[in-house]
């Protein structure tokens, strides 16, 4: 009986790891593109106008007309308060941090609008909205959901407009530059992050824009 020299049978173990490897490798690369192609036909949406009105927070915030406003991204990490400005350089409010990770979204007098927190997240990373300063009015919340296909944030609000909670959900590319807010599978507002800093945030019109822009902080905070 010929013996098989020990050389060679690792010689051949390693060929045959190297060929798994390499259909692997092969996979993840087809898989992204996969997911990179579905996703861009998602982001790529156009802004679409709800049928009925999203308003939060207040009404006069849901403006009658598309805005694009800047949000600065890792709020945490620079720790000092910064105006949301559109495109133009106009203010339209103001973000202020305060202790233990707590965020105010205010007017832009600096009167407060609602509150939600950075820090202490639940297990599932779930960021709540406070209407005012306390934490007793719930007026929606966001909560990451990694899957296999896609990055997904499903979240809920409760609509003044409707009376009723109602859901949306919050989808990116893979490298989490761009996204967009789906309503009802309708795109709301368009989020991209540029070199500066900032988010631009495309908003539709008769969308409540002060809770977009809480939305877009958190989202970054969750990336």
């Amino acid at each position: 009986m010929v013996q098989i020299p020990n050389i060679c049978i690792v010689y051949s173990f390693i060929l045959y790891s190297r060929f798994l490897t390499s259909k692997r490798i092969l996979y993840k690369k087809e898989f992204s593109i996969r997911i990179l192609c579905k996703n861009y036909e998602i982001i790529e949406k156009n802004l679409v106008t709800p049928k009925n009105n999203i308003v939060v927070t207040n009404e006069k915030y849901s403006f009658k007309h598309p805005i694009s406003v800047l949000v600065k991204d890792k709020v945490l990490l620079y720790n000092s308060d910064f105006d949301i400005k559109d495109i133009n350089g106009i203010t339209y409010f103001k973000c202020k941090l305060k202790s233990f990770g707590k965020v105010h979204i205010c007017d832009t007098f600096g009167n407060l609008i609602y509150n939600f927190s950075l820090k202490n997240l639940t297990f599932l990373k779930t960021i709540n909205f406070f209407e005012g300063k306390l934490e007793y009015n719930n007026i929606g919340h966001i909560t990451p959901e990694q899957s296999i296909i896609e990055e997904e944030f499903d979240g809920e609000f409760f609509n003044k407009v409707t009376s009723k909670k109602e859901e949306f959900k919050l989808k990116c590319d893979v490298v989490r530059k761009s996204a967009v807010i789906l309503y009802k599978k309708d795109a709301i507002c368009k989020i991209n992050r540029n070199v500066k800093g900032y988010y631009t945030v495309d908003i539709a019109e008769g969308v409540d824009v002060a809770f977009i822009i809480g939305l877009v902080i958190s989202y970054d905070k969750l990336n």
